[in-house]
């Protein structure tokens, strides 16, 4: 008996370290994170959201092997958060970046109930809560529910996050608003954003970016696509990352906000609802918005995105 035992218990270490062995990924969290992470540690996707952090966000995003396809703060934008969403003007209040000088927001993002379930399969979902309040002020003028989806990375890499994102009016109307563009007052050439955002890493070269409709580059500032995608380098690898608009979203399909400026290096991609003009929500309305985020290998073209498109807004 005690040698059956004994060959039992050893068959089922066996079998535990074959699983073990054979796993590729991993999770790893602990208060105020949740990553993915390769067997070795490498991380493959992360989310932040301590809440003494300005607002809750990705980073780093990167193919499984390689290197942060995002950026955290970087010196010329430092409340740039990798994957992450922000408005930027609500009742006139700026919730999008703080004064250099004292490092306030004039504008606070708030979360709680922050929900996060992890299969065995390496899918996730994430669910929270989130207000928008002055700074001065007690009540939240802005109320979100907020989900994101998050895919197992496929054979080659590739995974995608799925963003529901649903806002209240509090007790009052809210003005939605944003920097004017070029050709209405006050306009300036970088005007118009505000939305769901990524800030590419400066070490992803030979960008490249590109829209459902063809265009490419800066072609695509301001332009309408159903997605858009941006894409180059890292070393010999080409890789990138699509953003694709819901069918029902806000003035749908969304114009993409487009920073291109390998000099410096400014690499953005915003899905920006709000480009052309601001939104008015009256007390206790609400609206809904949906994107799906791609990390992906290689360079996707218009075709891709249409079909990805397809996929996810069928």
């Amino acid at each position: 008996m005690r040698i059956e035992l004994t060959a039992i218990v050893a068959s089922l270490l066996t079998l535990g370290a074959t699983v073990g062995a054979g796993a590729e990924f991993e999770w790893q969290q602990e208060p105020g994170r949740i990553a993915l992470v390769q067997r070795g540690g490498a991380v493959v996707w992360q989310f932040n959201h301590a809440t003494n952090q300005a607002m809750p966000y990705f980073h780093p995003l990167a193919l499984p092997g390689g290197p942060s396809l995002t950026w955290l703060s970087p010196p010329d934008h430092p409340w740039h958060y990798g994957l992450w969403f922000a408005w930027k003007f609500l009742n006139g209040k700026n919730y999008w970046d703080f004064d250099p000088q004292s490092g306030r927001f004039e504008g606070i993002t708030r979360w709680k109930n922050v929900q996060v379930t992890t299969q065995p399969d390496f899918f996730a979902r994430i669910e929270m809560d989130l207000t928008y309040q002055p700074a001065k002020a007690s009540n939240a003028v802005l109320r979100e529910r907020r989900s994101i989806a998050l895919s197992a990375p496929g054979p080659d890499g590739s995974y995608h996050l799925d963003w529901t994102m649903t806002f209240t009016a509090a007790e009052g109307p809210v003005a939605f608003e944003r920097t004017p563009i070029l050709g209405q007052p006050d306009g300036v050439a970088w005007g118009g954003y505000a939305g769901l955002t990524l800030r590419f890493a400066k070490e992803l070269k030979d960008w490249q970016v590109v829209n459902a409709a063809g265009a490419q580059d800066l072609k695509c500032h301001g332009q309408k696509a159903v997605g858009c995608d941006f894409n180059g380098k890292l070393g010999a690898r080409e890789a990138g990352i699509a953003m694709l608009d819901h069918a029902r979203n806000l003035r749908a399909p969304t114009p993409w906000y487009v920073g291109l400026d390998p000099a410096t290096p400014f690499g953005c991609l915003i899905a920006a609802p709000l480009f052309n003009q601001g939104h008015a929500l009256e007390a206790r309305r609400s609206f809904t918005l949906r994107y799906r985020v791609v990390v992906h290998p290689a360079r996707w073209d218009a075709a891709r995105l249409h079909s990805e498109f397809s996929r996810y807004c069928p």
